[in-house]
């Protein structure tokens, strides 16, 4: 059982490397020994960290599909696919601090898995006297725009900003997932138990 993010983060990275995927933050950086080990084969199947939060932002228009039909199963799949590439990449770039950042940003000295969602939720609506006005798609918009910032952040070589804007478009994503009553930690475990037992290289691949 999985009783933190940070352990999640650690699963899901070990998990996208066993079936090939590793991302690194500059393209002429070598594979860590540790990472090369779980890799399945001998060629580098490497994305880029701008290509991964592409690959995230896939998550996030796939989810939009799924919320404007009503399709409320798989949308709690997609916001688990954009929460589970986001631990892969952040733990290929070892980023382990992103639970605490999560907590920092939060403003809350330990937060259990199951209040992570509400908490990140009622925070926001401290935070934007308009939140509700905002509907679905707008906040799915948001979550965009977040993950477009963190690329700024990658393109501009600024790791601050990145991080920081990552952990906006986790808290939005929990957001999202808590005004559609979806609990998005027990979609991401579920998922998770999924992506174990897919092909190597499944989905796109990149040499």
């Amino acid at each position: 059982m999985l009783d933190n993010l940070s352990e999640i983060q650690k699963a899901a990275q070990i998990n996208a490397n066993i079936h090939g995927w590793y991302i690194q933050w500059k393209e002429n950086e070598s594979i860590k020994q540790e990472i090369l080990s779980r890799l399945p084969v001998q060629r580098n199947h490497r994305l880029s960290v701008g290509d991964a939060l592409n690959m995230i932002h896939d998550e996030v228009s796939e989810a939009y599909v799924d919320y404007t039909t009503d399709n409320f199963e798989n949308l709690a799949m997609e916001l688990a696919d954009i929460f589970i590439r986001t631990f892969a990449m952040t733990g290929d770039l070892g980023y382990y601090k992103l639970e605490q950042q999560l907590i920092n940003r939060l403003q809350y000295a330990d937060i259990s898995l199951t209040c992570l969602q509400y908490i990140s939720s009622a925070i926001l609506r401290c935070e934007n006297a308009d939140l509700c006005d905002l509907n679905g798609e707008a906040i799915l918009c948001i979550i965009h725009e977040k993950a477009s910032k963190a690329n700024e952040g990658f393109r501009d070589d600024d790791i601050e900003k990145f991080n920081t804007f990552i952990i906006e478009m986790l808290v939005w994503t929990f957001y999202f997932a808590q005004i559609n009553g979806i609990n998005v930690i027990k979609a991401i475990l579920k998922k998770m138990e999924i992506n174990k037992t897919r092909p190597v290289l499944h989905g796109r691949v990149i040499y």
